[in-house]
């Protein structure tokens, strides 16, 4: 089905110019809701629109532009996010340790929003799948784990509120483990800050401080706004900084720590990030319940342990009694 969404217009138009030598990030795209003025008003702030072009780049960061490529390649950019979250479901349910999650390992893909949430091409279901990746690789393939984190957390912008969440993955604590966090980073990232950094910036930065407030958002924000009237601007964007940062940072210390409590712990900072934000659509919360479900699916496998453990704790029980820590593939 053809749906009429700025989502849609982005990747496609980016990929193409990405597999065509030019700088997504340098783009301008057709305002699709051009002949609704009070939609591009909503949407957009003044200053990003001219006559019916939008005046920014592709608004996500790399790893979001490399999701959408198979999709693109298949004739359709939504089947990347179809292929996404069918391979999360396969690697989760193959990691549940009994029959209770492996039926929830695929309750992402049964959730009543979730054909809304691929016929609009929304980009959760890439970080979903890396999350995904992430724990069931913890104690299996763990030399994949600082890879698929280092790309996880440059996936979205808001992803930067749960780095203290590291502290509850003990391996983390390493500069080794760390530096190939980085790497995943920065290969994912850095080329394309280097082409054009204005547009970079512009296109993935100043665009959301840019961005107004949405009213149809579900959140905290929304109810006080009514109540109590809009803030300054400025509060807009600190607002679900603080909300997620100082939650990441209570769960980081309280939390367990293992691959259980790294996904539930983000599915709680991501959601305060999200209550306080001045956008924030069902989308948004279907990552939340997606990291829920694989911290649910996690413990079911027997990584948990409600006390959290040490460094050296970890690193001996998993010598004594592997299986019992282990998910495996």
């Amino acid at each position: 089905a053809e749906v009429v969404i700025d989502v849609i217009e982005f990747q496609r138009r980016s990929v193409s110019a990405f597999l065509h030598g030019s700088n997504p990030w340098n783009l301008t795209f057709h305002n699709v809701y051009s002949a609704d003025a009070q939609s591009t008003k909503n949407f957009y702030a003044p200053e990003l629109v001219k006559g019916d072009r939008l005046l920014f780049g592709f608004p996500y960061p790399p790893v979001s532009l490399f999701a959408a490529l198979p999709g693109y390649l298949l004739g359709d950019v939504r089947l990347s996010n179809l292929m996404a979250l069918s391979l999360a479901a396969l690697l989760l349910r193959s990691a549940a340790g009994d029959s209770k999650g492996r039926r929830l390992a695929i309750l992402p893909l049964l959730l009543p929003t979730t054909p809304t949430l691929l016929l609009n091409s929304w980009t959760e279901p890439a970080l979903v799948c890396l999350l995904v990746l992430v724990v069931v690789s913890f104690n299996s393939y763990r030399r994949v784990v600082p890879y698929a984190l280092g790309a996880l957390f440059v996936t979205k912008q808001y992803m930067v509120v749960a780095l203290p969440l590291f502290w509850l993955l003990p391996v983390a604590r390493t500069a080794r483990f760390m530096g190939r966090v980085l790497l995943a980073g920065a290969l994912f990232t850095l080329p394309f800050v280097l082409w054009n950094p204005a547009a970079f910036w512009h296109s993935l930065v100043e665009l959301q401080m840019l961005q107004p407030f949405r009213a149809d958002s579900t959140s905290v924000l929304v109810w006080s706004v009514r109540k109590f009237g809009r803030p300054s601007p400025n509060t807009y964007g600190l607002l679900p900084l603080a909300a997620g940062g100082i939650t990441a940072i209570a769960l980081a210390v309280r939390a367990p720590r293992n691959p259980s409590g790294f996904a539930g712990s983000l599915g709680l900072a991501l959601l305060m990030t999200i209550l306080f934000s001045k956008q924030a659509f069902h989308n948004y919360y279907f990552l939340v319940a997606g990291c829920f479900v694989v911290a649910i699916v996690a413990w079911t496998a027997g990584d948990a342990d409600p006390r959290g453990v040490g460094e050296a704790d970890m690193h001996s029980a998993a010598e004594v009694q592997p299986d019992a820590t282990r998910l495996a593939l």
